[in-house]
């Protein structure tokens, strides 16, 4: 006898598991009271009665999606996901309930607990997003899926080839994930369901060798290589894993690193064909044409509200797009490089105002310079439909331009012409070019855009000339030999056309970026006197509100910046730099999440741009997301090999990771492009922690030689001193002139409280204990997510005795995201106090 299920009923239960009813009285409670406040409001403020009814359609609206929504996602503290299907998967494993052998393929989180100890909403999140990935490629390899335990995930296949085939496929799933990173290991043996879960040895040996997976790699037992081994379809792959010892199982083990995973072969071909996944719960039919009907009401009423916004978005998404590649320079004189390079610059800055038309970004396009110009490489790279290219070509006092439009989908030619002009001649040039350009594409060409296209920032050709120079070297990578000689080409520029805004705005940027290299108060106020007088000519000009906006997010003046920001975002909402200095904002106000989303955005809009991953790296590095920052600066260091910058931010990212082989070798490729302060540093700061002091004292001395005036390196050699039996007056000497620096640095930037906290060791290192714990509490309840402001907190509750103070606070540093290896190894910091703290590692 069968027993028929009642179809009601089970659409009940299901109700109730997904919590529509409990949501629905919720939502409709809400409502209600909403509605009596809002009818409350109307009548004291005497506003327009549409408002009650806008709200009463919205709630009603509202009301299906609130449901559908919930069937389809479950609510968590940490944020949404959708619903798990966990308690079918449970019942899979029934025929586990007497032992057998089978596959294990255990999947687990790369950097869960550190994730987790920081924020444990984020890691939650991360857990779903994998448990929803992960399971269906487990389940359509024919795995039996166990609960989920913690950040792992475990699968058992009857046949290893099954088992080998979606280890395979989910590491190939997020081979390019910036955001998860996973380590698979497989086991073979004996398996049995106990109460909830599966349980024996091929379980526990899965769990012991997974450590051993490099992050996005593959770690087999040394049981389960035998198995494939055994086949002789299989011994060739078998041949291709790489034998490995283990610290934690009795037998070998073979790897798969990530770089192999693609190459590995002759698996899928013999794979048996899987059974088809079991069917979950299927909605009535009236119950799916009640949904779809209330998506329809949903998606017509926001259409109806929002057409003219959803108007404006279709109409970005089809305006067409134009790459300017560098004009080539076949002068035959690298000197003259500035005027290929600089008609590329004014070109894409002149077109790239014209309403209708997106070009991409200067950095994007130049990363194509020098390199074979290919229509399908720069249409599929770029994403563009068009491409101008052109040269430079210079025969005694004249100059032959030659120029040529391109449809990168046929490669075909549009337009091009050959100009032949005198020096005054060439500057003007991209008036004709600009134009002829867009009435190729069909581009309307009205007044406004006309006046974009005639409205040149100077006419002296001479002052244009020195002005393309200065802009040239400011586009490579900076030292001071470059920032000298950029300032004097714009200074030139400026004696020959003091009116000329873009000139000033290019000297006040070198300036400021002299003093963020060299930290001289001296720099500061040139930079200052200088940005003074752009804001003085009242410039709309874009590259003259950036650069003023970044010298007052230098100085700290917030309002000000986010107003220069907001004038640049009005002409120009793609623009990579304007994201760049809009994130920074945002995280000088501790809006980090906000912030982040816009250095990503900046490394989108302008994927060839260096810079935007180096502060990517940076705010990831500040921020002791110390992975993350390396992906980054790692990703800037290709885009831009030739800069120490990159490679000196790398190194110190693998520092605070504790990985000291992969932090030297990025500073000696950072000193061998050219010996910088952060470099030379930063190499003190390793020899420091092992206690090497000697060396580290004579690299800071080199980085000071480099850089006089900045207190991180003084105090860096004080520390250092301080440890050296003898040198305790060395070390107060340049403790003294460590904290005159700071001083001087806090004045500028008073909103930074990692100078403040600084400046507070500085003096508890000489006694003044009272002044050091003002600045240091000042800084904590500025900045009191930072946990390299607690570390400090710790070090100067340790300077004076005070245990328990000193140990709380370097507890809390650890519970925010500082490493705990750098406590293992600080000096400072005497061993009982290390080992009174609770971290991974300690």
């Amino acid at each position: 006898m069968t027993v028929k299920r009642d179809p009601w009923s089970a659409f009940l239960r299901e109700l109730t598991k997904r919590k529509v009813v409990q949501v629905g009285l919720a939502y409709g409670g809400i409502s209600w009271l909403l509605i009596q406040v809002a009818d409350t409001m109307v009548d004291a403020f005497d506003a327009p009665t549409w408002i009650l009814k806008l709200l009463f359609v919205l709630i009603f609206l509202g009301f299906p999606v609130t449901l559908v929504l919930t069937w389809i996602f479950d609510l968590r503290p940490s944020g949404i996901s959708v619903t798990s299907d966990e308690e079918d998967l449970s019942a899979e494993a029934d025929s586990f309930r007497q032992p057998r052998d089978a596959a294990v393929l255990c999947v687990d989180i790369v950097g869960y607990m550190t994730l987790k100890k920081r924020h444990e909403g984020e890691a939650e999140n991360l857990v779903h997003f994998c448990n929803a990935t992960v399971k269906p490629i487990m389940k359509a390899n024919a795995g039996v899926l166990i609960r989920s335990l913690g950040d792992s995930i475990v699968c058992a296949f009857s046949d290893e080839l099954s088992a080998l085939n979606c280890a395979l496929a989910i590491q190939r799933k997020f081979k390019d994930s910036d955001t998860l990173s996973l380590r698979a290991s497989l086991a073979f043996g004996n398996c049995v369901r106990d109460n909830e879960h599966l349980a024996g040895e091929a379980i526990n040996e899965s769990f012991r060798v997974e450590p051993i997976a490099a992050p996005g790699g593959i770690v087999v037992t040394d049981r389960f290589w035998h198995r494939l081994a055994e086949r002789p379809e299989l011994q060739a792959t078998a041949d291709q894993l790489h034998a490995v010892a283990s610290a934690t199982s009795h037998e070998a083990c073979y790897v798969i690193p990530p770089d192999e995973i693609d190459n590995l072969s002759g698996i899928e071909s013999i794979l048996p064909s899987g059974p088809t996944e079991k069917a979950h719960f299927q909605l009535p039919v009236w119950g799916k044409a009640i949904l779809g009907l209330s998506m329809l009401v949903f998606l017509g009423s926001g259409y109806y509200l929002y057409k003219d916004k959803f108007a404006e978005l279709v109409a970005f998404e089809t305006i067409p797009s134009l790459a300017i590649i560098p004009f080539a320079n076949l002068t035959g004189d690298t000197g003259l490089e500035y005027l290929s390079d600089g008609l590329t610059d004014e070109l894409i800055n002149l077109i790239g105002r014209i309403r209708g038309l997106r070009v991409t970004s200067r950095t994007t396009a130049f990363s194509f310079k020098g390199k074979p110009v290919d229509a399908d490489d720069i249409g599929s790279r770029l994403g563009v439909d068009y491409f101008l290219e052109g040269s430079v070509k210079k025969n005694r006092d004249r100059i032959r331009v030659a120029v040529q439009l391109f449809d990168t989908d046929s490669g075909r030619a549009l337009w091009g012409h050959a100009y032949d002009l005198s020096l005054e001649e060439f500057f003007n040039t991209r008036k004709d070019i600009a134009l002829k350009t867009l009435s190729q594409l069909d581009i309307p060409v009205d007044e406004v855009a006309r006046t974009l296209v005639y409205d040149v920032p100077t006419q002296n050709e001479s002052a244009m000339a020195s002005y393309l120079q200065g802009q040239e070297i400011l586009h490579k990578p900076k030292s001071f030999e470059r920032l000298t000689l950029a300032e004097q080409y714009f200074k030139a520029s400026l004696d020959m056309d003091p009116n000329f805004a873009e000139a000033a705005a290019g000297l006040c940027q070198t300036l400021l970026i002299r003093y963020q290299v060299s930290y001289s108060e001296t720099d500061f106020r040139s930079a200052e006197n200088r940005c003074q007088q752009v804001e003085s000519r009242a410039s709309n000009a874009v590259d003259v509100q950036l650069s003023l906006a970044e010298f007052y997010l230098e100085t700290g003046e917030q309002k000000k910046t986010k107003s220069y920001l907001e004038r640049v975002f009005e002409q120009d909402q793609y623009n990579a730099r304007a994201h760049m200095l809009e994130a920074d904002l945002l995280a000088k106000q501790q809006k980090f999440a906000q912030a982040k989303e816009h250095y990503r955005a900046a490394a989108s809009l302008d994927p060839g741009n260096w810079e935007a991953y180096y502060r990517l790296g940076r705010f990831n590095l500040l921020r002791a997301n110390y992975h993350e920052a390396v992906a980054a600066f790692r990703k800037a260091t290709l885009l831009e090999p030739d800069s120490a910058t990159p490679y000196a931010n790398l190194g110190a990212s693998y520092l605070f990771l504790y990985d000291f082989d992969n932090a030297a070798e990025a500073f000696e490729k950072a000193n061998a492009i050219e010996p910088t302060r952060g470099a030379l540093s930063n190499g003190g700061v390793i020899h420091y922690y092992l206690g090497n002091f000697e060396k580290a004292v004579a690299l800071y001395r080199k980085a000071l030689e480099l850089t006089p005036d900045d207190y991180r390196i003084w105090g860096n050699l004080a520390d250092a001193f301080y440890q050296m039996p003898g040198f305790r007056q060395e070390a107060a000497s340049a403790y003294l002139k460590a904290l005159s620096l700071c001083e001087t640095a806090h004045a500028i930037h008073q909103d930074d409280f990692t100078i403040l906290a600084t400046m507070a060791w500085f003096k508890a290192r000489i006694g003044r204990f009272d002044e050091a714990r003002n600045d240091i509490q000042a800084a904590l309840a500025g900045a009191d997510k930072d946990p390299d402001i607690y570390f400090v907190a710790g070090l100067i509750a340790a300077e004076q005795g005070l245990r328990d103070e000193a140990i709380s606070y370097l507890q809390a540093s650890l519970d925010k995201g500082y490493a705990s290896e750098l406590i293992l190894a600080n000096p400072e910091i005497a061993a009982d106090i290390k080992s009174s703290l609770s971290a991974p590692g300690i």
